[in-house]
C-alpha cells in the first residue's frame, strides 16, 4: 500500500467581531464523520495511535494549496487531542479561546489546521466538513466576546 497523508484546514468568518473585542471564550466542535470514505471506511477513528493536534494557522492561504504550499500551524500553542479507540467520537467544545483571541486581536484569522500526531499507516481521525449533507454535523465555533 501507499501511505496517504491527510491534513485539514478550515476557517470561520470572524469579521462580525470588533477588532478591539475581548474574547471571553471560544469553543470548537468537530463531529466524527458517520460515513467515512478513508481509513477503515467504517470507523471515523481508527489505528493504534490516532492522537491529533489542533493548530492555529499563521499565514494566509487559498483553496488552491498543495502539500508543499500548505500553511504552517503554530505548534507552540497547539492543542493535543488524545488517542481514542472509539470508532466515533465528537470533539465537543474544545477550548480555543487563546487562538481565537490572537486571530481577532491580531487581525490574523487564517483558521485552523488539524493533523495527526503520528502520521503513519492506519491512523485516522475523520470529521465532517463544512459541506457535509447534515448541517448539524458541520464544524462549529461558538465565540463569546465583550
Amino acid at each position: 500500500g501507499e501511505l496517504l497523508l491527510l491534513r485539514s484546514i478550515f476557517k470561520f468568518d470572524l469579521s462580525a467581531i470588533p477588532a478591539n473585542a475581548t474574547i471571553v471564550s471560544a469553543k470548537l466542535t468537530l463531529y466524527s464523520n458517520p460515513t467515512p470514505l478513508n481509513g477503515s471506511a467504517t470507523d471515523a477513528n481508527y489505528g493504534p495511535n490516532n492522537a491529533m493536534f489542533i493548530e492555529r494557522i499563521t499565514s494566509d492561504w487559498n483553496t488552491s494549496i498543495t502539500w508543499p504550499t500548505q500553511p504552517f500551524g503554530d505548534n507552540t500553542t497547539q492543542i493535543a487531542i488524545p488517542h481514542t479507540s472509539l470508532p466515533f467520537l465528537d470533539l465537543v467544545d474544545v477550548d480555543v479561546t487563546s487562538m481565537v483571541a490572537t486571530m481577532v486581536n491580531g487581525n490574523s484569522n487564517y483558521g485552523f489546521k488539524i493533523r495527526l500526531q503520528n502520521e503513519a499507516f492506519y491512523n485516522i481521525r475523520n470529521f465532517c466538513s463544512s459541506k457535509h449533507a447534515n448541517t448539524a454535523k458541520r464544524p462549529k465555533l461558538v465565540v463569546s466576546y465583550q
